[in-house]
């Protein structure tokens, strides 16, 4: 299992989920197992379901690593789609996402890295709350504006083909426009700013 950014209370329930989906089959003992883990590291439905999001997109970056989902690939992401209780609509997501994901990594090793100062935008109505990747950019380091100018660096949308104002100036000023889950793959990469 890939590692993915999450807060650390998850680690138990994620380490119960893969251990679980191994076989690809939760049975009941292995359903009751998840509830009661996520019950005593206290993580809500809403929290269980961004969990299960992110183990998905993790296996289909996985899976986008030679940057080919074979048939294969993609029955084993729908079936574990299944097994989480996530709509079909999730593999979708998960496969665009490891795509971006893995094309972004592949070039942020020599062409794009986030800096401390760093401006991001956001747009579009997110997983999460503004607020809270507001509060998350701060605490990496970065600052966080309300517009697209010539020095943002990065705008995080909840649609990378949105044709949103912000995103039609960041593709005038060739500026990279990202989903949430990369965003959360860069920020996981920078280190904690020292005032946060």
């Amino acid at each position: 299992m890939p590692k993915i950014s999450h807060p650390a209370r998850a680690d138990e329930y994620l380490a119960v989920l893969d251990r679980a989906l191994l076989d690809r089959h939760l049975s009941a003992t292995e359903q009751d197992e998840l509830v009661r883990t996520a019950q005593d590291v206290g993580l809500t439905r809403g929290d269980t379901t961004d969990l299960h999001q992110r183990y998905l997109t993790a296996l289909a970056v996985r899976a986008w690593a030679d940057e080919v989902v074979t048939d294969v690939e993609l029955a084993d992401l729908r079936l574990v789609t299944g097994l989480l209780g996530l709509p079909d609509s999730a593999v979708d997501t998960a496969v665009s996402t490891a795509r971006q994901l893995v094309k972004l990594g592949n070039r942020a090793r020599d062409e794009f890295q986030l800096r401390h100062g760093d401006s991001v935008v956001f747009t579009g109505q997110m997983r999460l709350s503004r607020e809270e990747w507001t509060e998350r950019a701060q605490r990496a380091g970065l600052g966080v504006h309300r517009t697209v100018t010539k020095t943002t660096r990065l705008v995080v949308a909840a649609d990378p083909d949105s044709l949103s104002g912000k995103a039609k100036k960041a593709h005038t000023h060739r500026i990279p426009i990202i989903t949430e889950d990369a965003f959360e793959s860069f920020i996981g990469r920078l280190p904690t700013s020292a005032t946060g």
